[in-house]
């Protein structure tokens, strides 16, 4: 993520995706970045655990930021709201309670 071309400072709502979750949060833009890793599929009713990273314009890790994730399909995320520690990176589980949608 970066914030493109407009040099204002702006709220913008980012997603992140891993396989199929999905998260949204509202980011401050002031040369910010936010990422999610972890396992891109989960089995039916198993865990996986990601790790969030929210660093500045310089690459430095933004410590005590409160970032509140949530899966779109309702699959159980914990804790749903995290504070990055001191090097701006916080985890959360992802338990698949919801399995994919087929068409």
């Amino acid at each position: 993520m970066n914030s493109g071309t407009d040099p204002t400072d702006r709220t913008i709502t980012v997603t992140a995706t891993a396989g199929t979750a999905v998260a949204t949060l509202p980011v401050s833009v002031t040369g910010t970045s936010l990422s999610l890793s972890g396992p891109a599929n989960l089995v039916l009713n198993n865990s996986g655990s990601y790790d969030v990273l929210l660093t500045n314009s310089s690459g430095q890790g933004i410590p005590g930021v409160s970032v509140t994730v949530s899966s779109a399909n309702g699959n159980t995320v914990a804790p749903a709201m995290i504070t990055t520690d001191g090097s701006g990176r916080g985890t959360i589980s992802l338990t698949a309670a919801v399995g994919a949608q087929t068409r």
